[in-house]
């Protein structure tokens, strides 16, 4: 079952809350949250820092994860973010479906000074996964069909 990194910050009303019901009542409700959607909370933590609690959870779908993440965010108490991870068995089979990897020195660019600074453009044509190669079809979008130029520019300063 796919796993989400659920990150938590909590309003005023939320800290509100949790000062009167306490962490635990907040993990229950995480994992009543979770298992409503047949999926489980592996991990709870809460923390200092920018995030107030950070969630890993085993949910079915990244369409599971988005309700979660409205549900709770429609209560006015959290503001959530989810982020998909990979195993990396995940990532090292992704990274098989690289058809031909591109050195450096076979990528189009265009090199320019401006003042004391070296700008080089690249432009890199990116294939989406198609339903067909894609590794975990619940995490690529089909909708996507042509290929998207990226173009990435490296500026350096040339008098270092």
């Amino acid at each position: 079952m796919p796993k989400y990194l659920i990150q938590a910050s909590y309003t005023t009303e939320g800290v509100q809350g949790l000062l009167s019901d306490g962490g635990s009542a907040r993990t229950e409700a995480a994992a009543a949250a979770a298992t409503s959607l047949g999926g489980s909370v592996e991990a709870f933590y809460f923390a200092f820092g920018s995030e107030d609690a950070f969630v890993v959870a085993d949910l079915a779908s990244n369409a599971d994860a988005a309700a979660l993440s409205l549900a709770v965010s429609a209560s006015g108490t959290v503001n959530t973010r989810v982020t998909v991870l990979l195993t990396p068995e995940e990532l090292d089979a992704a990274a098989e479906t690289v058809v031909s990897p591109v050195s450096a020195d076979e990528m189009p660019s265009t090199t320019l000074l401006v003042g004391s600074e070296s700008r080089t453009t690249v432009n890199v044509a990116v294939e989406p996964f198609s339903d067909t190669d894609a590794v975990v079809p619940d995490r690529v979008n089909p909708a996507v069909s042509s290929s998207t130029l990226v173009t990435l520019t490296v500026v350096s300063d040339t008098e270092s």
